[in-house]
């Protein structure tokens, strides 16, 4: 996977809660080993997208969703940033061949070393823009 960093590097304890979003999105996200949650995610996880439930649960009924619907769901995470306990990705999630390209926003709380909070947004990649900047 491949895992940019923006930006320079944060404090060792920023660092590990980066590492444990990339592992993660490699581990749950990627390759679906979803019976490892323990190993990423707090039992009490909170979620704030709107339409998944708290816990580990709700992250893996979503992604075997989107697995059911589009076999080829790639994200990429294009940039990252750290602050502190705050882990927030720029991703651009491949959904081809029926959909187009989603954009996200991820940002994640981290805590004793685990994923504890979960906030997004995202969008369909548009099909034209009024200038040449691209989302990405």
């Amino acid at each position: 996977m491949n895992r940019p960093v923006t930006g320079p590097s944060g404090s060792e304890q920023e660092e590990r809660n980066r590492q444990v979003v990339f592992d993660f999105y490699e581990h749950i996200i990627l390759e679906r080993g979803y019976d490892r949650w323990p190993e990423f995610m707090r039992p009490d996880y909170i979620q704030h997208k709107p339409i998944l439930i708290d816990g580990p649960q709700g992250v893996i009924d979503f992604m075997e969703e989107n697995y059911a619907r589009c076999t080829r769901h790639e994200p990429e995470i294009v940039r990252s940033f750290v602050d502190g306990d705050y882990v927030i990705l720029h991703v651009q999630v491949r959904m081809e061949p029926y959909d187009r390209d989603i954009a996200v926003m991820d940002i994640f709380r981290v805590e004793g070393g685990l994923l504890a909070e979960h906030w997004d947004v995202d969008q369909p990649v548009p099909l034209e823009a009024k200038n040449t900047n691209g989302v990405f």
